[in-house]
């Protein structure tokens, strides 16, 4: 016989999920500070997946929904800069701007998103169309080249650059060399990498790489990367940090000022779908070393069931070169601590489907001799009331039905209640 629960009760350890879920340490390393890796990491099954961070200069996204097009920033000397905005007609005359790059607008990806780069951030954002190198079709879906930009490589070549289109997944673009004036078009392919993020392009090699691993396969991507910050004055400045980002599946959140050991609440949080919440600035640089903050815990919500505590422990160089970073993950999977809780043999209780995609579930149970009432009641993970039900019973076999209509997608408890005894389970609506 099982230990009755109270809702109250059932919903605290829910919350703050059961003492069984293992926390495990681990390192990802970035390899030779100087050459260093961007780095893919499954929180599961703590793969990586490492490339050499220098290999490429533009990064094309799969599929193009977005148009998105970003620049590899990190590379020293590298920057983009927009010649002309909604207008190639000077594209044969342009020559080499040489000095004169210095005055034109810096272009750098945004840090929290995916779905944007340095070639799509002057979109006018009130224009739907406009994705910063070109305009989209609005017949087609098609995007074309609308502007020209110049580009300055690690060596500091510098090149003039039309993003001409995309058409059914492809890119294509012409890339001039100032220093030869010869000027090739090139194909991005990227239906033919399906369940990545990008596909990458080195300029030099003129090569594609594919070093990502499949777009299911990992939760965190460790980088160094530009973070816009401002002096005392409001000026804004790009500084080069080393962080961690998040794949768009997923949402995240950050709570300050908590003990990082004892706190689990994972379902309480606002998440975000910015995938710079974990960033860089938990470790910060002083006298020599990362001070990491110790009062911080990050949460990473895969499903409606299953969340990932995250609290980042180390930064910094192993000797002689290796740059590292170090964390403890944990995973809450709410649908497995909450079988562990029921109330007792006189209340089993079974529902289905869950999760529920139709709005109505379906309840089974087999009751107890006496028991001629019984009381559902479903509560939302807040642990506010938001739907109850009484139905009378003349058998030992229940098959009672729920309409949940008008209830937002999310985690609930549902709490069934007789002169017997009480039991609840977690639902989740669709």
């Amino acid at each position: 016989m099982r230990t009755p629960l109270t809702l109250a009760v059932l919903l605290t350890l829910v919350t703050a999920y059961s003492v069984r879920s293992q926390t495990i340490s681990d390192t990802v390393s970035l390899g030779n500070f100087f050459t260093p890796n961007q780095v893919w990491y499954n929180l599961e099954t703590g793969a990586v997946t490492s490339e050499q961070h220098f290999f490429w200069d533009f990064a094309f996204e799969v599929g193009g929904s977005n148009a998105a097009i970003l620049i590899n920033a990190a590379k020293s000397y590298t920057q983009l800069k927009v010649y002309s905005s909604g207008d190639t007609s000077s594209w044969a005359a342009i020559g080499q701007p040489q000095s004169s790059i210095s005055e034109l607008e810096g272009l750098d990806n945004p840090t929290y998103t995916w779905e944007k780069g340095a070639f799509n951030v002057t979109a006018n954002p009130n224009d739907s169309l406009d994705v910063g190198w070109g305009r989209v079709d609005p017949t087609s879906g098609n995007v074309y080249g609308d502007s020209i930009h110049i580009f300055q490589d690690s060596a500091r070549n510098q090149y003039k650059i039309w993003m001409k289109s995309l058409i059914g997944g492809t890119y294509q673009f012409l890339i001039t060399d100032f220093s030869t004036n010869q000027t090739k078009s090139v194909t991005i392919p990227t239906q033919n990498y399906p369940n990545k993020k990008f596909v990458y392009y080195n300029i030099a090699h003129d090569s594609i790489f594919d070093p990502e691993p499949l777009d299911t396969n990992w939760h965190l991507f460790f980088s160094y990367y530009f973070h816009v910050k401002h002096f005392t004055t409001g000026t804004p400045w790009h500084d080069l940090v080393t962080g961690v980002k998040t794949n768009s599946n997923f949402e995240s959140a950050q709570v300050d000022n908590v003990n990082p050991i004892t706190y689990n609440n994972a379902t309480i949080q606002t998440y975000s779908d910015s995938i710079d919440i974990i960033g860089y600035d938990w470790g910060v640089y002083n006298s020599g070393q990362y001070q990491i903050n110790n009062s911080r815990v990050y949460f990473l919500k895969e499903s409606q069931t299953v969340y990932w505590k995250i609290v980042m422990t180390f930064k910094g160089l192993i000797a002689p070169v290796d740059y590292v970073f170090g964390l403890e993950k944990t995973k809450i999977n709410l649908a497995v601590d909450i079988e562990e809780h029921h109330a007792s043999d006189n209340t089993e209780f079974t529902v289905f489907p869950n999760p529920i995609k139709n709005q109505k579930l379906n309840i089974t149970s087999k009751l107890p001799k006496g028991v001629n009432l019984v009381e559902f009641a479903i509560y939302d993970s807040n642990g506010k009331l938001v739907q109850r039900k009484n139905a009378s019973v003349s058998a030992s076999l229940l098959n009672e039905s729920l309409n949940l209509d008008g209830l937002d997608s999310g985690v609930y408890f549902i709490k069934m209640q007789h002169s017997k005894g009480l039991s609840s389970k977690m639902i989740v609506l669709e």
